[in-house]
């Protein structure tokens, strides 16, 4: 009775998913746009370019902004600036954008140092890899 006890026990740890916790700093930085999902069916694939989104966090919010690589290689800013607050809600990563205008969110799916993976309220599943 004890080994069933502890097999189902071993079987029920083992198989359960545990939450990657998402490491925030990450998102710092430029990134570009590869591909968009919805439903797992891809939407659009992207060439590589110059337009990124630009990241920066600090203490629970951020800002994102376009950008775009120049000739000399520095970046020019669209101006278009959009604040962010960080949350954390059932194990999920969420951005959650608040203008004049509206209130976004979206939910980081998967965050390396070279890929972010962030789904939108429309379920649309943006991939993006990093730009140094």
């Amino acid at each position: 009775m004890r080994a069933l006890f502890l097999c189902i026990l071993a079987l029920f740890v083992f198989s359960c998913k545990k939450n990657k916790a998402i490491e925030i700093n990450h998102l710092n930085g430029r990134w570009e746009i590869v591909e968009v999902f919805k439903n797992e069916d891809k939407l659009k694939s992207y060439s590589p370019n110059n337009h990124l989104d630009y990241f920066q966090t600090d203490k629970g919010q951020g800002y994102r902004m376009k950008v775009q690589l120049q000739l000399d290689g520095t970046y020019k800013s669209s101006g278009d600036q959009k604040t962010f607050l960080i949350e954390n809600k059932e194990s999920k990563t969420f951005l959650t954008y608040n203008n004049a205008l509206s209130v976004w969110k979206e939910e980081i799916i998967e965050l390396t140092a070279s890929k972010l993976v962030v789904r939108n309220e429309e379920n649309l599943i943006y991939h993006y890899k990093k730009r140094p």
